[in-house]
């Protein structure tokens, strides 16, 4: 069974600031936006080490540094490069429209 995937309307990119992310709550999944240049990418907020909110770290060289324990993260793909064999950050794919940032998310299973 394949999961069905649908785009969100997150933020503004004006609302991104440049060095850091912009923590995202939609429901009950915790999203980072970051602005590297022209381009917007978005992570799972959490740090797959120990948790910590990767929106609260830095970018540079096209990744997030972990604001607890300094693990790099690709902004584009979620890997991190400080310990390659370590699980990468969720990653979602990301497109502007109008100023506004969108992203590609899961859908939440329904009940029936």
């Amino acid at each position: 069974m394949t999961q069905s995937m649908t785009w969100i309307r997150l933020a503004k990119v004006a609302d991104i600031p440049e060095d850091e992310g912009l923590e995202i709550q939609l429901g009950t999944q915790e999203l980072a936006l970051f602005k590297e240049g022209e381009n917007v990418f978005c992570l799972e907020n959490s740090c797959p080490h120990r948790g910590a909110a990767l929106a609260e770290g830095r970018i540079q060289d096209g990744e997030v540094i972990c604001p607890w324990h300094g693990w790099r993260f690709s902004l584009s793909n979620g890997a991190c490069s400080s310990l390659p064999t370590s699980e990468p950050a969720a990653c979602f794919e990301t497109r502007i429209e109008n100023g506004e940032v969108l992203v590609r998310l899961p859908e939440e299973p329904t009940k029936e």
